[in-house]
C-alpha cells in the first residue's frame, strides 16, 4: 500500500518523510488553505533532498486557473498535480500533465455512482477520495472503500492516522492512502509522527536516518 504524506512545509519533515520511506509527498498550493506554502519554499526544499528519488512528488491545487498552475509546474520540479477542486474533464485534460484528481465524498457514498463520474475523467493518472468537507466528519465507509478498490485505483484520505492504518492495510486492492492531519500535532507535521506511520508500513522494520 502506497502512501502519500501531504502538506509538507519544512526541510526536516520533507527529509523525514522521504528517507522513511514516503511513496508521495504533497506541497499545497492552495491559497486559502493552512497548509499552503509558497512555490520558491517548496523549491527550496527539493533541492535539498537527494537527487533521482523514488518518491513523488505532488502540487496541491484547488479551483485556481490553468495559467496559475502553469506557472507553478514551470517552477516546482512536480511529478504530479493534485486537484481538489471542481475541476472539469476538460479541464484535466487541458493541463496535459500527470494528474490526480480528488472527489470529496459523504461517508456513504454510492461506489457505482463515483465509478460511473470517474469514467469522465479519461485523462487521470490516480484518483484521491477525501470527505466532504476537509478534515471533518465520519471517515468513509469501509465497505464502500472496498467495493471500489476491485475496480479503480486511488489513494484514500480521511482521517487515517497511526491508530487506525492497520484497517486499511487489510483492504487487499487498496492502491494508497494519503495523510496530513493524522501525522501533525498542533497543526504541524510531527516528524515522529511520521516516521512511526511509514515504519507501520515497512516489511524489514527499520527505516535508516
Amino acid at each position: 500500500m502506497k502512501i502519500k504524506i501531504c502538506g509538507i512545509r519544512t526541510i526536516e519533515s520533507a527529509k523525514v518523510a522521504v528517507e522513511a520511506g514516503a511513496d508521495f509527498i504533497g506541497f499545497n498550493f492552495v491559497p486559502s488553505s493552512g497548509r499552503k506554502i509558497k512555490p520558491s519554499l517548496a523549491v527550496e526544499i527539493l533541492k535539498q533532498l537527494p537527487e533521482n528519488l523514488s518518491t513523488k512528488i505532488v502540487g496541491i491545487f484547488k479551483d485556481q486557473t490553468i495559467n496559475d498552475i502553469k506557472k507553478i509546474i514551470a517552477t516546482v520540479p512536480l511529478d504530479y498535480v493534485q486537484l481538489h477542486g471542481k475541476e472539469t474533464p476538460e479541464f484535466c485534460a487541458s493541463l496535459k500533465f500527470p494528474i490526480i484528481k480528488t472527489f470529496n465524498l459523504e461517508a456513504n457514498f454510492d461506489p457505482e455512482y463515483v465509478i460511473f463520474i470517474m469514467r469522465k475523467y479519461s485523462f487521470v493518472d490516480l484518483f484521491l477520495l477525501d470527505r466532504a468537507i476537509q478534515g471533518q466528519g465520519d471517515k468513509l465507509n469501509l465497505s464502500s472503500i472496498i467495493r471500489l478498490s476491485k475496480d479503480t485505483r486511488f489513494l484514500l484520505a480521511g482521517g487515517i492516522s497511526l491508530d487506525n492504518i492497520k484497517e486499511y492495510e487489510n483492504i487487499p486492492k487498496l492502491y494508497g492512502v494519503d495523510v496530513a492531519g493524522g501525522v501533525e500535532t498542533h497543526g504541524q507535521l510531527d516528524t515522529i509522527k511520521i516516521r512511526k506511520l511509514l515504519l507501520s508500513k515497512r516489511s524489514d522494520g527499520n527505516i535508516k536516518l
